[in-house]
């Protein structure tokens, strides 16, 4: 093998390849391999900037790395530099004046390693993962590539913190059993679906089951929102205000089996809006109308959101029975938050070799997938989640004009809390439950939401003001019966709707007018009076 080698090779083409993989230290569960990466993790600095005695330093480890480590074992480390930069004057590579300096500079090691995922190991994961996809092994390793990632430190370490407090906190508020809680999170650039922070579990620092990429859990009622959206691509059948029956209903299925699902509440609450149904979370007006528009589109639906995890046609995913990892539930939001345009998550935003060279660019790959129209009116009635919904609590920790979108998800016996939302600058998916699957005791707002809020205001999450597209219109509608309305009847809300399927009929504060199409204010057109507005006149003026 050797004769092979310095056949086919120079001598310092083998020396360069050696100095690129000997193993010259530990990171956690990682070794440091080349100079290169040693000098980022002694120094902090790039290997063509080490003064002389830095790199004698790392010179002098090569044969016992741990043994010579220069943080935790300076003196073994000065003297094996010593030697190096003595046997470098004696063969007259370096003067006397460069080898007497040399020895008598300090080490120069940082206090802690300035490299290496031992600080950022969930992060660091994903960038492994998304480099294999293009990378071998033996590139990686022996290349000396620099991977330049999406990373966020201060997000990353502002996440570590509230995760690991606010889980305490949960475990001594609702008296859990003791460090039995996990977490997992996913941040994201909504923008520009790069992630800035992934937190793998409790503790964030440990380099072992990566939670947010690893573990699929049930996701609950985080699935709902693809049901309200298949439903609102339809915007003949469906609006924010259309009347949902939220009553029992009966499927039956294979051998006769009748699966009735229930809400959380055990109440059931007649005929709701659209938008209602969604923010409160009813499970059978959402098992209803996701049997309305088609199970089959429901799950075509979460297709076009960046799922692709092969779900079952059965009625109980309706209802997110099936398992997805944390990151996969980024994935499917990040759809909505970015308008409708499905963008892979990304960590990476670029590869180069040592000298500079791009290698690979990861640009953004944007497809449409949904009508932003549809994804508006979904965002807006993902809005009313915090405003009156399962997620309103959450403004006792965050400011009222946040305005996020979310969704909160409990899977069954409340295994699994989710909640999903997002921001003007943040999407934010947090999981929280056992690993034993046992029951974690709290509903998706409880755990995964508290520790969600807590996340935002500690990040400064800003204000989601979400841009109306060119085909919506407003106008007054009755919540109760779907219909438009006077301004100033009691149930009258102002909504947006798809241009041209606006209600064609009116509700005048509860009297249905099927033939008046007038009294309607919508932006930039003057108010229009027709007869029930002469009527009211008429006997206001006795």
């Amino acid at each position: 093998m050797a004769l092979l080698l310095t056949f086919h090779y120079s001598k310092d083409d083998i020396l360069q390849a050696y100095m690129n993989e000997v193993y010259l230290g530990q990171n956690g569960n990682h070794g440091i391999h080349g100079f290169g990466l040693a000098s980022l993790f002694y120094f902090g600095r790039p290997v063509s900037s080490l003064t002389l005695p830095e790199a004698a330093t790392l010179v002098g480890i090569i044969p016992a790395p741990s043994y010579f480590n220069p943080r935790r074992h300076p003196k073994r480390a000065i003297k094996r530099r010593n030697l190096v930069l003595s046997l470098m004057y004696q063969q007259g590579m370096i003067t006397k004046t460069e080898m007497q300096t040399g020895q008598s500079a300090p080490l120069g090691v940082t206090a802690r390693p300035q490299w290496g995922s031992a600080a950022y190991p969930a992060f660091m994961d994903l960038v492994e993962r998304q480099l294999q996809q293009d990378y071998s092994r033996k590139e990686l390793v022996q290349d000396g590539l620099r991977v330049f990632t999406t990373l966020n430190p201060w997000t990353q370490n502002i996440a570590n913190k509230v995760i690991e407090k606010h889980l305490g906190d949960l475990e001594s508020q609702y008296s859990l059993q003791k460090d039995k809680l996990e977490a997992a999170s996913v941040i994201v650039d909504p923008a520009s679906a790069r992630v800035l922070a992934i937190v793998g579990g409790r503790n964030a620092h440990y380099d072992g089951y990566n939670r947010a990429l690893d573990a699929e859990r049930p996701i609950g009622s985080i699935t709902k929102p693809a049901i309200y959206l298949t439903a609102l691509e339809d915007p003949a059948q469906y609006n924010l205000v259309t009347p949902i029956e939220d009553t029992p209903i009966y499927i039956q299925g294979p051998g006769g089996k009748v699966w009735s699902p229930k809400n959380s509440s055990l109440v059931s609450h007649g005929k709701v809006p659209l938008m209602t149904a969604l923010a409160h979370s009813y499970n059978e007006a959402s098992v209803r109308l996701g049997m309305q528009v088609g199970l089959a589109n429901v799950l075509n639906t979460i297709r076009h959101m960046g799922v692709k995890t092969p779900i079952q046609a059965y009625p109980a995913n309706l209802l997110g029975a099936y398992s997805l990892s944390p990151f996969q539930v980024a994935t499917m939001y990040e759809t909505i938050a970015s308008g409708g345009f499905s963008m892979p998550l990304r960590a990476i935003t670029a590869v180069t070799d040592m000298d500079g060279k791009v290698l690979g660019s990861y640009a953004i790959n944007v497809k449409e997938q949904f009508n932003p129209a549809g994804i508006y009116l979904l965002t807006r009635a993902m809005q009313q989640v915090g405003d009156t919904g399962t997620g309103r609590l959450l403004y006792q920790i965050l400011p009222r004009d946040l305005n996020f979108a979310g969704k909160t998800g409990s899977s069954q016996n409340l295994r699994d809390g989710w909640f999903a939302g997002f921001t003007g600058n943040l999407l934010t998916v947090v999981w929280v439950g056992r690993d034993d699957y046992a029951s974690s005791r709290l509903y998706g707002q409880q755990g995964a939401g508290h520790i969600w809020a807590w996340l935002m205001k500690a990040l400064h999450a800003t204000p989601l003001k979400p841009v109306v597209p060119e085909n919506i219109s407003f106008a007054w509608a009755n919540k109760q019966t779907g219909q438009l309305s006077e301004q100033d009847c009691k149930d009258a809300i102002y909504v947006p709707f798809m241009k041209n399927y606006v209600p064609k009929f009116v509700s005048r504060c509860g009297i249905v007018d099927n033939e008046s199409e007038t009294s309607i204010t919508t932006p930039g057109a003057p108010e229009k009076k027709g007869f029930w507005h002469w009527l009211k006149g008429l006997f206001s003026s006795q």
